[in-house]
């Protein structure tokens, strides 16, 4: 029963995070999750997610930037993961919020 109610708050947590990446940061692609406490996240093609995580813990968010987890000798810097077993629901979505801002302020100038 613990393990059923466990998973029904995984599920619903891990719904709760795509719709606020989809409303918050469109720009990013998100991987289903399908079990698991983490969503791998593909930034632009721009974005260095180290830098992300520097930027982000500064507004109290954390994330993983993905490279590590890439066996290549030069591994793509746009990846990273967002884990959401330990985060209340209440704070997914003010939390992208806030990841959005500081994925934003990295973005190079758009040209016109």
């Amino acid at each position: 029963a613990w393990l059923r109610r466990l998973l029904a708050a995984y599920r619903h947590r891990a719904q709760l995070l795509i719709d606020a990446l989809r409303e918050h940061l469109p720009e990013v692609q998100a991987t289903p999750v399908s079990g698991g406490a983490s969503c791998w996240v593909r930034g632009p093609d721009w974005l260095d997610a180290a830098e992300l995580a520097r930027a982000a813990v500064e507004l109290g968010v954390l994330i993983e930037p993905g490279s590590v987890f890439f066996n290549e000798d030069t591994p793509p810097t746009n990846y990273f993961r967002l884990g959401f077993s330990s985060i209340d629901d209440a704070q997914v979505a003010p939390g992208i919020a806030l990841l959005a801002q500081a994925l934003r302020a990295l973005a190079p100038p758009q040209k016109t």
